[in-house]
């Protein structure tokens, strides 16, 4: 799985709202709350998971890469749930 890539939908605004961003689909009228860093990693949509991965852990380099790559993947989760984004 962490060679995929991860692509965001084209059909997705994004909103910066107090100290969250909100995700809206706009076909669904789904809406995905993240943090800072779920907004980064839709920054790098066309990256494979692995790169996506090695670039928030050299962001954060003080948490373990293991908990980032679990974080990365959960967040990745919510996403194809919500129709943010696909894995191909």
């Amino acid at each position: 799985m962490l060679s995929k890539t991860f692509s965001v939908n084209n059909d997705i605004a994004m909103a910066n709202e107090n100290d969250v961003c909100v995700i809206r689909n706009n076909k669904k009228q789904d809406i995905l709350v993240t943090n800072s860093i779920g907004k980064n990693i839709l920054n790098y949509k066309g990256e494979k998971i692995e790169t996506i991965i090695t670039n928030i852990h050299a962001e954060f380099t003080n948490l373990k890469r293991e908990k980032i790559q679990e974080d990365v993947l959960e967040f990745i989760k919510q996403c194809i749930e919500k129709d943010v984004g696909v894995i191909e």
